[in-house]
């Protein structure tokens, strides 16, 4: 009693096709009610009351982990880009580095790095070089002549390491502020992965200078004369009248073993 009847036809037709009206199916009807009861409680475990982590938040989690304890394996050894990128993935280091920053460089630089009296620090162009040792060394150096003091006295080796790092991750997030300055970092200036901030031949120093050639390390560049470290220029030699130029052929006169050569039938005789 009371219970619709199975089965039962509605009264719209199309292209002689004509539908039921019945209710889906319980078993449908119950995953759709589970899915909405799991999907309310996953938002308030996840994104409201920050219980869980999420996949990403569990990477980044791992990623800083792996970090650290690369570090401690590199610990006592010189600064590199590789260490410095390392830096820039642990959150403790990252914090650190931003409360000195927001304490002694904001007048500068800006809350965000996005510059006033210092340049901008988070688009791609680079007064002193982009990477991550050459950041290092400006900010341990300093720009006197710009009126930046030498931080590394002030603060020491292990602050100066935050700060650098605390740089590297506002690097290129292009906040809008100050117009860029210097050059554009190219990919060319990009740290290495095989500990990156050691000079290769040919490439560049934590201080920005480069140096030629393409060789292997120590060796002259192309056009070097032995034990000079600049390619030479040799000017023309003059050779007097009739006399053979330097490393001719000896009885060869100025004119060498040329086209005119073979026409002088005594230049050959004298030859043999």
């Amino acid at each position: 009693m009371g219970q619709k009847p199975r089965d039962e036809m509605l009264d719209h037709e199309f292209d002689g096709i004509r539908e039921f009206d019945n209710p889906p199916p319980a078993w449908l009807m119950n995953i759709l009610w589970a899915s909405i009861v799991f999907s309310a409680g996953y938002w308030l475990y996840y994104h409201t009351l920050g219980v869980g982590k999420l996949p990403k938040d569990r990477l980044d989690q791992a990623n800083a982990q792996a970090a650290e304890l690369q570090l401690k394996k590199m610990a006592g050894k010189p600064i590199t880009d590789q260490s410095l990128l390392l830096m820039s993935q642990v959150p403790d280091q990252v914090t650190a580095g931003r409360a000195i920053f927001e304490q002694l460089c904001v007048q500068c630089h800006g809350p965000r790095g996005e510059g006033i009296v210092g340049p901008n620090l988070t688009d791609v162009y680079w007064l002193h070089g982009g990477r991550p040792t050459q950041i290092h060394n400006t900010i341990v150096k300093g720009v006197p002549e710009k009126g930046m003091v030498a931080w590394m006295d002030q603060l020491g080796p292990d602050r100066v390491n935050k700060v650098a790092a605390y740089v590297l991750t506002i690097k290129n997030t292009n906040v809008p502020g100050k117009a860029p300055q210097g050059n554009p970092e190219t990919a060319d200036a990009a740290p290495a992965s095989n500990g990156a901030g050691t000079v290769p031949a040919g490439g560049t120093t934590p201080g920005g200078a480069t140096s030629g050639g393409t060789g292997p390390a120590g060796a002259p560049p192309s056009g070097t004369a032995p034990g000079s470290s600049a390619p030479t220029e040799t000017a023309p030699a003059t050779t007097p009248a009739g006399s053979a130029p330097p490393g001719a052929a000896p009885g060869t006169g100025a004119q060498g073993t040329g086209a005119k050569e073979g026409n002088d039938p005594t230049l050959h005789a004298g030859n043999r």
